[in-house]
This record gives structure tokens, sequence and C-alpha cells, in this order.
């Protein structure tokens, strides 16, 4: 279904490095983050431990999956991101329309966030 195209667009594509994924509800971003690192791939039979980002070799898959860097979007979680995105060969995150337009507004309210949160709001968007 979408769940299975989102996770092989997020993690196969050798060009797509970065990759958001909006989710209507935040019940469902829980449920895309373990599509994208492992569920997806148990329900095509691979040997997958659950809980744990699911990576094969060529010989096992066809093609190389390697490790991928899955965090939600959320306000709270951007200096994480920030942290890991730049070292990570791939990153996908994965949150709601709603948390994306917080820290859309954050990054340009002066009242609410200090001037470094603002520009860590404004590095994700970018």
């Amino acid at each position: 279904g979408k769940s299975g195209v989102v996770a092989v667009l997020s993690r196969c594509l050798p060009l797509v490095r970065r990759s958001l994924i909006l989710t209507p509800r935040q019940t469902l971003v829980a449920q895309m983050k373990d599509d994208v690192r492992f569920r997806f791939w148990k329900h095509l039979g691979y040997d997958v431990t659950d809980s744990t980002t699911f990576t094969a070799d060529s010989a096992t898959i066809g093609a190389e999956l390697s490790d991928v860097y899955v965090e939600t979007l959320l306000p709270s979680t951007i200096g994480r991101i920030l942290q890991h995105v730049p070292a990570a060969e791939r990153t996908v995150l994965v949150g709601t329309y709603q948390a994306l337009d917080m820290i859309r507004r954050q990054s340009k309210d002066t009242r609410v966030t200090s001037a470094a949160e603002r520009s860590a709001a404004d590095d994700t968007l970018a």
C-alpha cells in the first residue's frame, strides 16, 4: 500500500538522501516510522528484528539498503535532528502538518523562542 511506497522511496532511491513524510494525524507518525525502519520489510518476508532499522546488502535484496536516521519531526526534536542530519548518509523525518506548521511559526516568532531556536527551526525547514 501507500506506506510501502513511502518506505521504498525514502530508503531505496540512490539520489534521495533526505525525506520529509507528513501524516494527517499524530497516531500515524509512529506507524509510518516503523514502516520505514522495519515493518514494511518484514511484510515482504525479510528477517527483521522489531524496533531495529532493517539494513541489507545487495546479495540479500538486490540492492544495498543502508542504515537511515529516522526521527519524529516535532518542535522539541529540532535540536536532536540538527545534530544527526549532517552526519547521516540518509535521513527520514516523519511528522504531522501541524508539527511542521508549529516549527515554521516558531522560526518567525521572536517572542516565543530564542534566536538559536529560531535559527534551528529555519535550518530544519531549509
